[in-house]
């Protein structure tokens, strides 16, 4: 079981339950003892925050942004400064290639290709979002969407589902669109989005699920074919939602909330025959869909800022905490906009039998910050206390060993 992670330091690393090593480096870690430069590599700054450690599909590399950073004038705690870079990191911890420069750009989201030889990367500038396709061979880069808010969700063959929220009626880039990249081509699904912005693939490839706004303030839930063809409405809901199908591709599970909330509060599973189930009520931030039908919610509670990670059987109405902890920053971005990471940075491990966190644990009501934020363990098999990994503020699972 390997995880990456950025640690508390701001460096990346990968590592397991006994062991660690450090991916990134500064021009300050080659400086020699008379403050001199050693075998400094090109493109190193002198201190760089090293956010969203994204592994590729064959967990051979690491992809990060790689940030500028200053400490504050307490001399403690470290500032993010405009710029930055994407760096690949060598899973060996030597090798570190710029793969591409943010300029004056702001970092959002980072994926790889699944070929493992491109970088997907949402960057913030001039007031939008946009998509890009970087090739790490031949250095080409490509821009394939923009639009704000800005989802997207690919297939084994490299295809891409966007979907470009906003006002559809003054903001023309707002749709949602199947794009190839390697064959040059974009289809609209559907130009009047709705509020509920992940477009997905079924497991089995053979059907997308999109929203397409509805009359008044709802949204409608779409279903089609493979290319967007003969689509139809499964159900239409207010306010904001998000979704995940389900391993058969026969139900989609679907999680509603208010429209300018942050959280959300009610999970069911739509059947594709219509019929549909309510699940789960309550305050949440994000679920994830397990084996044999479970769910492991990110309760929220809303006074204290608490995450209560629980694991939900429907089938028997059971449930259980495996873990309370108060997520770091970086951990409550990644949750907030779960369904873009979940793919991209798996918080599950290949086996099912982990899910993983940042932050500082919880007793009772009370917050332990007297120790660093930790990143967690929470096993979803066993009635195990959480297991601290390592200082960190973020972190995701990694294919292969070291």
């Amino acid at each position: 079981m390997l995880l990456t992670w950025t640690g508390t330091d701001g460096q990346a690393y990968l590592g397991d339950r006994t062991s660690a090593k450090r991916l990134s480096w500064n021009a300050s870690d080659f400086q020699g003892d008379d403050g001199g430069a050693v075998l400094l590599p090109a493109d190193l700054g002198s201190s760089r925050l090293f956010a969203q450690p994204c592994p590729n599909p064959a967990g051979t590399h690491i992809a990060s942004f790689a940030l500028p950073v200053t400490i504050n004038d307490e001399g403690e705690g470290m500032v993010v400064q405009p710029g930055g870079a994407v760096f690949v990191l060598a899973k060996d911890g030597i090798d570190m290639v710029h793969a591409y420069d943010l300029e004056k750009a702001s970092p959002v989201h980072l994926s790889w290709h699944p070929s493992g030889t491109r970088l997907r990367i949402v960057q913030q500038a001039k007031g939008t979002l946009e998509l890009l396709d970087v090739d790490l061979e031949s250095e080409d880069v490509q821009s394939l969407a923009t639009g704000s808010p800005l989802f997207h969700s690919g297939d084994p063959r490299g295809r891409l589902l966007v979907h470009s929220d906003g006002d559809y009626r003054a903001d023309r880039d707002a749709r949602v669109r199947l794009i190839d990249p390697e064959a040059g081509t974009a289809k609209t699904l559907c130009s009047i989005p709705g509020t509920f912005p992940t477009a997905l693939w079924s497991p089995d490839r053979t059907r997308v699920a999109y929203a397409m706004a509805g009359d008044g303030l709802d949204s409608a839930l779409m279903v089609a074919g493979e290319q967007g063809e003969e689509a139809r409405a499964l159900m239409t809901f207010p306010g904001r939602g998000t979704m995940e199908w389900g391993p058969e591709s026969d139900a989609i599970f679907v999680a509603l909330g208010g429209d300018t909330d942050l959280h959300f509060e009610q999970i069911i599973a739509v059947q594709l025959s219509g019929s549909s189930e309510t699940l789960y009520e309550g305050v949440f931030l994000a679920f994830w869909l397990l084996e044999r039908e479970r769910l492991l919610i990110a309760e929220w509670d809303q006074l204290t800022g608490m995450v209560d990670y629980l694991l939900l059987e429907p089938t028997s109405g059971t449930r259980r905490s495996v873990g309370r902890l108060v997520l770091t920053h970086e951990m409550t971005f990644a949750t907030h906009f779960f369904d873009q990471f979940r793919s991209s940075h798996p918080n599950l491990s290949p086996d099912g039998r982990y899910a993983i966190s940042a932050g500082y644990p919880v007793s009772g009501i009370e917050v332990d910050r007297s120790e660093p934020p930790q990143l967690w363990l929470l096993d979803l098999e066993e009635e195990n206390e959480p297991i601290a990994i390592a200082s960190a503020v973020f972190g995701c699972f990694v294919s292969g060993e070291l």
